[in-house]
C-alpha cells in the first residue's frame, strides 16, 4: 500500500454537497463503468490544507480509497470497514472554487474488495486517501533481466532530481527574487491605450456632399476636451476621444494559486529550443470612456453606428502582449449640448463606456540546461 495522504468525510454525489473537509462521487458504487469522478476539498477532515499533496495526483496515477471503519456518531463500525478500492486518474485534474474550492479528478475504477456492492460510505464517515503511484501496484514497479522477476519498491529510494536546482520549488523561489528586484514593468496600460486609439482611427461620416470624412481619434478625457473647444476654435468637428478611467480584478478569469506556465521558444539561428516559465498572467478588466463629439445629430448617429458595429458583441484589442483581449460596451451616456467659443455653437456629446478584459503579462524566465534561471527577453 502507498503512503497515507490525509482523511475526508463523504459528503454524497453532487457538488452543491460538497464541502470543506469533504469528498464526493458521481455514483455511489464502485462497479467498472460507474464511477466518472471524485471531488476531493482541498481542506482535509482535520482542517489541513492538501493542496500540495492533491497537485501531485495527476494522470495515469493510481490512488487508493479505504474507509476508515468509523461510523459517524456512533461506536459501531460502518459497513465499508475494512475494504479497499482503488481508482485511475484517468485525465488531466482540474481545480475548482464553487461550492468551496476542491481538486476535480476524472477516474476509473480498477479494482475493489467488494466487487460491485461496495459504496463508499454513509454521509460523513471517514475516508481515507492513499497514493499516488504509478506502477501496476501502488508504489511498486516490475522489471526483468536475463530472464529473471523481481519486484522494486519506488517507495524505498529517493529522486536524485531533489538534488537539483532544476525543481519546481526552487524555480519559483529564483523567479520571485529576480522579479522583485527588477524593473519588470511590462507598460500594458500604455499599449492597450494605443490599441484603443487605433481602434477608432478608421470612423468617419457622410457630408453633405456624398463624401466619406475620417474623424480624428485622440487621448483625452471629456473635461480636457472641452476645455479645448472652449478655448480653440479650430478643432474640427466630429472628434474623437478615449480616457481610461479605473481598472480591476476579474474574479470570474484569477487563478486560485499562483501557476507557473511552461512555454517552449524556437531560436531559428541556434536551431533549439528553449524552456521558459513565468507565473500566469494577472487578469483585469479595463475602463475606458469613448467621447464623441459632433456639431449635428446624423453626423452623430453615422459615427455611433460605426462604433458599435465593432461591437459584435466584442471587439478584439490586439496588443504586441495577445491577441485575446476583447472589449465590451456597457453603457451609453447622452451628455447632451455644450457651448463652445465666441461662436457659441452648439456641440452635441455622447459618452460610450467600454470595458476591456485583458491579462497583465508576468515576466519570462529562459530555464538553462545548467539550471539557472535568466531573464528572457523575445525580440522579433
Amino acid at each position: 500500500m502507498s503512503s497515507k495522504i490525509a482523511t475526508w468525510k463523504w459528503r454524497g454525489t453532487t457538488y452543491t454537497q460538497l464541502v470543506v473537509g469533504g469528498v464526493t462521487t458521481d455514483s455511489l458504487y464502485t462497479a467498472p463503468g460507474n464511477i466518472t469522478r471524485i471531488d476531493f476539498s482541498t481542506t482535509d477532515s482535520a482542517g489541513a490544507s492538501r493542496i500540495e499533496e492533491l497537485k501531485a495526483i495527476g494522470q495515469d496515477a493510481i490512488i487508493e480509497i479505504i474507509p476508515d471503519g468509523i461510523k459517524q456518531g456512533t461506536a459501531s463500525p460502518s459497513v465499508d470497514a475494512g475494504l479497499s478500492w482503488t481508482l485511475r486518474v484517468s485525465g488531466e485534474p482540474s481545480v475548482e472554487t464553487s461550492p468551496v474550492p476542491f481538486y476535480k479528478f476524472p477516474v476509473a475504477s480498477v479494482s475493489s474488495t467488494a466487487g460491485a456492492g461496495f459504496g463508499v460510505g454513509n454521509q460523513d464517515n471517514g475516508v481515507v486517501l492513499y497514493g499516488p503511484s504509478y506502477g501496476g501496484t501502488a508504489g511498486t514497479t516490475s522489471y526483468t533481466s536475463e530472464g529473471s522477476y523481481f519486484d522494486v519498491n519506488v517507495n524505498d529510494y529517493t529522486s536524485r532530481s531533489r538534488m537539483w536546482d532544476t525543481r519546481e520549488g526552487n524555480i519559483r523561489k529564483q523567479m520571485y527574487k529576480m522579479t522583485h528586484a527588477q524593473n519588470n514593468i511590462s507598460h500594458i496600460y500604455k499599449e492597450l491605450l494605443r490599441a484603443m486609439i487605433a481602434s477608432f482611427s478608421d470612423v468617419g461620416y457622410i457630408s453633405s456632399e456624398d463624401k466619406f470624412i475620417h474623424t480624428k481619434c485622440v487621448h483625452a478625457n471629456a473635461e480636457r476636451t472641452v476645455a479645448k473647444l472652449k478655448e480653440d476654435n479650430n478643432i474640427i468637428l466630429p472628434i474623437l476621444s478615449v480616457a481610461q478611467t479605473v481598472s480591476n480584478n476579474d474574479k470570474e478569469r484569477e487563478k486560485v494559486e499562483n501557476l507557473l506556465v511552461h512555454e517552449k521558444y524556437w531560436d531559428t539561428d541556434k536551431a533549439r529550443a528553449f524552456r521558459v516559465v513565468s507565473f500566469a498572467p494577472r487578469a483585469v478588466n479595463v475602463m475606458y470612456q469613448l467621447n464623441v463629439w459632433t456639431k449635428y445629430m446624423s453626423d452623430m448617429d453615422q459615427i455611433l453606428e460605426q462604433v458599435r458595429l465593432k461591437f459584435n458583441p466584442e471587439m478584439e484589442v490586439p496588443t504586441k502582449f495577445s491577441t485575446l483581449a476583447k472589449g465590451f460596451i456597457d453603457t451609453e451616456e447622452n451628455i447632451g449640448k455644450l457651448s463652445a467659443g465666441d461662436k457659441e455653437d452648439r456641440i452635441l456629446q455622447k459618452t460610450i463606456n467600454i470595458t476591456v478584459r485583458t491579462y497583465i503579462p508576468s515576466p519570462k524566465f529562459l530555464v538553462t540546461s545548467g539550471g539557472k534561471i535568466e531573464k528572457f527577453l523575445i525580440t522579433s
